[in-house]
């Protein structure tokens, strides 16, 4: 029964269902169906080839099949789903802040600049927030991708750009800094945009220089207007934190995918 595996192989593999051992259980049962469908027809003196057109023809179409599947577990989908961005973004923050505040703490050093005036308690608490939204932003956008079969990267921007206006509508509600997840949602897709669409890694590097460098600037004229230590240091922070992000875009893009893909077959 070639046929009835494949059948029940697209039915499963359509269906979305999140859980490797659901999945199996699922396939199971159908392929008890089938046999006890195959032994009745057998018994009726039906060939092998005509049980095998009984079958197709009597099992139904797979799509729908699929998509009644797809609806009853759509719940633990979502829940699954949701677990992987906050596993992948915790992980991926996490990484990415050790690594600033490394070369952050390096560059101060090489500039004569105090520690303690870099890390201040505030400076740090923003310095957290803005690298936890941009690699949410970057996560997110990865994983509004998969919930759409056309026009991925316009749509995934379009509703990440909407939450965002809520993230903001929620600083702005008790007086926090609009700009935090602003300019997080801005490098975010940013990053998202540039491993999209520049293919040449030097591009790449080249672009997020460029970028992250602008912000540099106008955060420091904006915080630091008199042009020092500081305010280099506030530009080399800003290329620092992009190119860190950058480099570990493609570590967040397969952490995402080897939890997507490693929960799934639980």
């Amino acid at each position: 029964m070639h046929s009835a595996n494949e059948l029940i192989e697209r039915i499963v593999s359509s269906a979305q269902i999140p859980s490797g051992r659901r999945r199996h259980d699922i396939a199971h049962e159908l392929r008890a169906h089938i046999e006890d469908f195959v032994l009745i027809a057998r018994e009726g003196g039906h060939t092998d080839e005509e049980i095998e057109r009984l079958v197709l023809a009597n099992f139904g179409d797979p799509r729908e099949i699929a998509r009644e599947f797809a609806w009853v577990y759509r719940r633990e989908r979502a829940i699954f789903r949701i677990s992987v961005f906050l596993l992948s973004t915790l992980a991926a923050a996490s990484a990415i802040s050790a690594v600033v505040l490394a070369l952050q703490a390096s560059m101060a050093i090489g500039l004569g600049i105090p520690i303690l005036r870099v890390f201040r308690g505030r400076h740090l608490m923003l310095e957290a927030i803005y690298i936890l939204c941009t690699v949410s932003a970057y996560v997110g956008f990865i994983f509004l991708e998969r919930l759409f079969d056309r026009d991925r990267f316009g749509k995934a921007m379009a509703s990440l750009a909407l939450m965002f206006a809520l993230v903001g509508a929620g600083f702005a509600a008790v007086n926090a800094q609009v700009e935090v997840p602003l300019f997080a949602f801005v490098s975010g897709v940013l990053l998202r945009a540039i491993q999209v669409f520049l293919k040449s890694r030097g591009a790449r590097i080249g672009a997020v220089i460029a970028c992250f460098g602008l912000f540099g600037v106008a955060s420091a004229f904006w915080q630091t207007p008199n042009l020092g230590n500081e305010a280099a240091l506030k530009l080399a922070i800003w290329i620092t934190i992009g190119v860190c992000c950058h480099l570990l875009t493609d570590v967040a893009a397969r952490l995402d995918r080897a939890l997507f893909n490693g929960v799934q077959e639980l």
